[in-house]
């Protein structure tokens, strides 16, 4: 693969640690991707929701046009062969069900890909009627729409080159790790090998990752498209592993809160100007 197409540039460079700000301490973003050892104590506390209002378009057997993914279900492994054979949805009302909705967000990278987010969603919480080539074009098709999309908008070449290589690798390793009749189904389908020529080691993600936190500022858009595909469950390099082995918790947490430093949340607050009222009962004389 030439230096063109490589989506994170040149290895061995060195993560730095983000600005730090005088209130609060940012991440350390060394800490996101690290080699070894346990993960962070605490949990993810954060989910992702991602609703575009697609609910209104939904088709048979669509539950919610909302997809919300906070950790993964321990039981997903045991129920993995039941929900293969459970009878699904056709794949084609699943794949069109979103011809028509637009997505508008303040993150042109977010918005540009929320087609295909939403996808890989549905594809991990519906039961469909799978065909691997059906979908690897329509896969291939969306990435195409959203590299077009990237030009369109001007996100400079380099966030749009690694955005397309995360939704890239995202897809083969959620796709590829749903039951398939065939462990391999979708192995012939790569979108990493189909648009970059690489064989997909669920590495590149993270690497790609450690370049942005070293400058997470310059790179926002960018890093919560990254954190989406986490959050919708992309493991990559760390899917299978043992827990005391795996630091994808820490992972997802740091990016968050790194997306947090640079950006608050709105108050939780409904109304935050709400005054309460005294309620004054009878008195008795």
């Amino acid at each position: 693969m030439s230096s063109k197409d490589d989506p994170f540039g040149p290895a061995g460079k060195t993560v730095i640690r983000a600005p730090r700000r005088a209130e609060k301490s940012a991440p350390d973003p060394q800490a996101a991707v690290p080699d070894g050892g346990r993960p962070g104590p605490s949990p993810v506390k954060d989910s992702t929701v991602f609703d575009p209002g697609v609910g209104r378009h939904a088709p048979p057997g669509w539950t919610s046009g909302t997809v919300i993914y906070q950790a993964a279900d321990p039981g997903a492994a045991a129920t993995a062969g039941s929900v293969a054979a459970a009878p699904g949805i056709q794949q084609d009302i699943l794949l069109h069900a979103t011809d028509n909705v637009r997505y508008c967000a303040a993150n042109q990278i977010l918005a540009a890909a929320a087609p295909l987010l939403m996808l890989f969603g549905q594809l991990r919480l519906m039961a469909v009627e799978r065909q691997a080539e059906q979908l690897a074009e329509h896969v291939a098709e969306a990435i195409e729409k959203f590299d077009r999309s990237m030009e369109k908008a001007g996100v400079p070449e380099e966030d749009a080159r690694i955005a397309k290589f995360a939704l890239c690798e995202t897809a083969d390793d959620l796709i590829g790790n749903l039951p398939w009749p065939q462990t391999d189904a979708w192995a012939q389908h790569s979108m990493l090998s189909q648009f970059f020529r690489v064989v997909p080691t669920g590495s590149g993600f993270y690497q790609a990752l450690n370049k942005i936190l070293a400058a997470p500022e310059a790179h926002y858009d960018l890093l919560e498209l990254m954190h989406a595909c986490l959050s919708l469950g992309f493991e990559g390099q760390y899917r299978g592993l043992a827990r005391e082995d795996n630091n994808l918790e820490r992972v997802r947490r740091d990016v968050y809160e790194t997306l947090r430093y640079f950006r608050a949340r709105a108050d939780d607050d409904i109304s935050p100007h709400w005054q309460s009222l005294a309620v004054s009962g009878p008195t008795s004389s």
